[in-house]
């Protein structure tokens, strides 16, 4: 497509994090086209990464007793929150970039909602970073997100997608432009908590066996999807 561009000129991390819808390969849309490119949402800087496991009891009471007994009830889903991921609009391609990130948030936080519609809910998504024993293709359900403009910061204007400025290729440093068709972002800003809810298909439990995943056959399989896992007590 013209005026596209292919990779932003930031280094990506080696294990860089990325986000990437199950709808990904329907989007047809130059708003996110940069996230079309690098198939996904991909961190251009390591951002922090927390995860919060939870186990559920129900605690028993007994008379006479110095204390009370817990038995297992579940375990509660896995929550991940990414939180200092820093964006840079220093050239065109990062600045672009960084626009169709927050667009990216705000369009998967919304619902398929409209005349003619299917009332779909948002996508979940495939969050991956620092490899097999990290996050592999962990199906996750984004829960919000949020984000600041600092007011300490140079802001420029990013040309919006399929405007004739565009195809220039050129950030806007003079304040006294035009602002028709840009849209003015900091030089470097960061969304401060992004929250994910892992959430498996049906399919994955009803593979799933404890000492398959304590031996990591469910974790290190290369197969397509982290559900297909096949019922085996041996490790790959």
């Amino acid at each position: 497509m013209s005026g596209i561009s292919n990779i932003p000129t930031f280094a990506f991390e080696h294990v860089a994090a990325t986000l990437t819808p199950f709808d990904l390969p329907s989007l047809d849309s130059p708003a996110l086209s940069p996230i079309l490119n690098t198939n996904g949402l991909v961190f251009p800087y390591n951002p922090v990464i927390s995860e919060s496991v939870s186990v559920k009891y129900n605690s028993i009471d007994l008379t006479h007793s110095n204390e009370s007994y817990y038995a297992y009830q579940s375990t509660e889903n896995v929550r991940i929150n990414i939180s200092n991921a820093v964006w840079t609009c220093d050239t065109f391609d990062n600045a672009i970039y960084a626009m169709a990130a927050l667009h990216f948030l705000r369009s998967y936080s919304l619902m398929d909602f409209g005349v003619g519609n299917s009332g779909r809910p948002p996508s979940p998504m495939w969050f991956n970073a620092y490899g097999n024993y990290g996050f592999h293709r962990v199906p996750v359900l984004f829960e919000k997100a949020d984000w600041t403009f600092p007011n300490d910061v140079d802001y420029v204007g990013i040309p919006e997608p399929a405007s004739p400025e565009y195809e220039s290729r050129i950030i806007q440093t003079n304040k006294g432009v035009d602002s028709g068709h840009y849209t003015w972002m900091p030089m470097k800003f960061e969304v401060s908590s992004i929250s994910l809810i892992v959430q498996h298909s049906p399919a994955y439990w009803v593979n799933f066996t404890l000492e398959d995943y304590k031996s990591g056959a469910m974790v290190r399989r290369d197969q397509q999807s982290f559900h297909d896992v096949p019922k085996t007590s041996e490790a790959p």
